[in-house]
């Protein structure tokens, strides 16, 4: 069955003529047609179709581009309004809109069965349009840190280094929830990724499961065999103090890599710190420079890592087990990534 609600305010709309003073103003006419055509066996139905005819001659229209790409369209009080929904049980057409706000920010999500001949822009879709430009024909690597099992064989730090650590480790877990690090980074890169290559950027992974062993310098290799544009190192913290929480950015010195690169990194690392913080709403614990991480003394291309948030916090850990806050998380990345290469092409 389709039932279609059709709700119309109207507010009078009036136009003068100019041949005689006295007569009446032409009024505006709103003509809504629904048509429903439903098959003659069953309860099967078909594709219902609203015209919805709005003509209005006061109103001042004024359209207004959101920050995530959608159209908000305000009108002034003399204005006559259509509104039509429908909703379909059995082979009909579905739209829902949400709307989703965090921390101070908009972000408008539409989605909808294709029911119509017209076109719906999910926000997902809407956001990284703005950034085509931006992320097009950019080569980004991103490393899911650590890996289902760990391997403690030692490496070189540094090319330049006798310090050895690990090769790589399994990570920490989620205090309240049981979660593997491994497998909230793995979670969010392959949103991240998702973003990226949606607008047109090539994404290289240093792993896509969780059942491998590559090494941090092999990680760190990957990105610089594929003359990655930046990397993106994905982590999740870790601490003794179960108060602690909020998200880092780590960047490496310059130490091992020279001046030029440790400053491109920490523009990367800034940009990724600040879009993450806004996308989430995560306390901003800042960039914290590093020179003893074997992923970034062997990067040869700009590198960054985020630590999400500490598992070792209940409440944060919570939150980083939810496939929305994932999401967000992801999208922070990925405007991070937009708005350094963006300040990049203005330099």
């Amino acid at each position: 069955m389709t039932s279609t609600v059709t709700t119309t305010t109207a507010i009078k709309a009036t136009s003068e003529q100019t041949e005689t003073a006295n007569k009446y103003a032409k009024q505006t006419t709103v003509a809504v047609k629904t048509t429903t055509a439903g098959t003659a066996a069953g309860t099967k139905t078909t594709r219902s179709a609203t015209e919805t005819t709005t003509t209005q001659t006061t109103a001042e229209t004024t359209t207004a581009r959101s920050a995530d790409g959608a159209t908000t369209v305000a009108a002034s009080a003399d204005v006559a309004t259509t509104v039509a929904t429908s909703d379909t049980v059995s082979g009909g057409d579905k739209a829902v809109a949400t709307a989703d706000t965090a921390n101070g920010g908009e972000t408008n999500a539409a989605s909808a069965d294709t029911a119509s001949d017209g076109e719906i822009t999910s926000g997902a879709d809407a956001a990284p349009k703005k950034n085509a430009s931006a992320l097009a024909g950019k080569i980004i690597c991103i490393d899911p840190g650590h890996q289902k099992k760990g391997d403690n064989d030692l490496e070189p730090i540094a090319p330049d280094s006798g310090v050895k650590k690990p090769k790589v480790s399994s990570g920490t877990a989620g205090i309240a929830t049981g979660d593997m690090e491994y497998a909230l980074n793995l979670a969010v890169a392959m949103k991240l990724k998702s973003l990226l290559e949606a607008d047109g950027a090539t994404v290289v992974m240093t792993r896509a499961a969780h059942d491998v062993n590559v090494s941090n310098i092999e990680r760190a290799k990957i990105g610089n065999d594929a003359n990655a544009d930046l990397v993106v190192r994905i982590h999740a913290d870790g601490s003794d103090n179960r108060d602690v929480k909020g998200l880092s950015v780590l960047i490496p010195s310059s130490k091992h890599i020279g001046e030029e690169l440790a400053e491109t990194s920490k523009k990367a690392g800034a940009a990724i710190l600040d879009e993450a913080v806004r996308a989430t709403g995560a306390k901003n614990r800042g960039l914290s420079v590093r020179d003893d991480m074997t992923g970034f003394n062997w990067s040869t291309v700009p590198v960054a890592l985020i630590e999400m948030g500490f598992m070792s916090n209940a409440e944060e850990d919570k939150l980083l087990s939810t496939d929305a806050y994932r999401a967000k998380m992801a999208k922070g990345l990925y405007n991070g990534c937009a708005a350094f290469f963006n300040k990049q092409a203005r330099n």
